[in-house]
């Protein structure tokens, strides 16, 4: 699973993501969107998920602007829609 976090001050050049410099006082709402959005897509998908995700990364060079209750809303979430399995790999991409 991969999970975009789109709070960088400025964008580099060499990025393609989506980012917002704009609004970084919601990181936290955005995340409760992220898990909401899991939620849903869990619910509609046909057929659901089969097997656990073995890998959480939550990248695009802002997670580590993330309050921890917002990681372990989005973590919790994941584990909760898609299963993370037993030694899954998290990885919470810092960009200096």
């Amino acid at each position: 699973l991969y999970v975009h976090i789109p709070f960088c001050l400025k964008k580099c050049r060499y990025c393609s993501f989506v980012s917002r410099s704009d609004a970084p006082l919601a990181i936290d709402d955005y995340a409760s969107l992220v898990a909401r959005e899991m939620e849903m897509r869990v619910a509609a998908a046909n057929p659901p998920p089969l097997s656990p995700a073995t890998t959480l990364y939550l990248g695009g060079g802002t997670p580590s602007l993330l309050s921890p209750a917002a990681v372990e809303r989005i973590i919790g979430a994941a584990a909760r829609c898609y299963g993370l399995g037993p030694g899954a790999e998290i990885t919470l991409e810092a960009n200096p």
